[in-house]
């Protein structure tokens, strides 16, 4: 359990919190305003406690996940030099820091398209204007035949279906940023 790695107590700790909730506490008749105080202090703790540990855990998984690295495999070398996601305000941000955005778009079928796959190869020959009033539309469909053309380049013929699904996956970089293209989801 990986979250006793980050808090031996966090077993007591949520179910204080599970008692607090249900309202299995004894309530104390004599309750002065100092004891409320108090009692509400615990409690606060209580709650900054549990989100520590659920924000560790989180950053734990997130920084295994950008290494590459997976539960029960050997690590190796991945973690000496490892890429962390750190949320900053972009107003504290100094000169010397180095920062990398990643964006990621994740392609989930929510309606109909009408356009079909190889037609979006052809992003020249749309209009202007149809980029200035549909953008979001257009970005997908940029998007889109970034994975066609992926397709397309690595195929040469016949693949099998879990090379297809890794294929619809491409990453595009920008300077210091990165757009993950994700359209594993359309590809079953």
């Amino acid at each position: 359990m990986l979250e006793v790695e980050f808090d031996p107590e966090v077993v007591e700790k949520r179910e204080r919190g599970k008692d607090i909730i249900e309202g299995n506490q004894a309530v104390d008749s004599d309750l002065t305003e100092e004891k409320a105080i108090q009692i509400w202090s615990d409690v606060s703790n209580l709650v900054m406690d549990l989100t520590k540990i659920s924000n560790g855990i989180s950053f734990a998984a997130r920084l295994l996940d950008l290494n590459e690295v997976k539960f029960g495999e050997e690590v190796g070398n991945r973690l000496d030099d490892p890429i962390a996601q750190v949320l900053v305000d972009p107003e504290e941000i100094d000169d010397g820091w180095t920062i990398r955005t990643t964006a990621v778009l994740t392609f989930k079928p929510m309606g109909d398209i009408y356009i079909d796959e190889f037609s979006t190869t052809l992003l020249d020959d749309i209009d202007e204007e149809f980029k200035e009033s549909y953008y979001q539309e257009f970005v997908k469909i940029q998007c889109m035949a970034d994975i066609v053309l992926n397709l397309m380049d690595s195929s040469s013929g016949k693949m099998e279906r879990e090379d297809f699904t890794n294929k619809c996956v491409t990453k595009k970089n920008y300077d210091e940023d990165v757009l993950v293209i994700d359209g594993t989801d359309t590809s079953r």
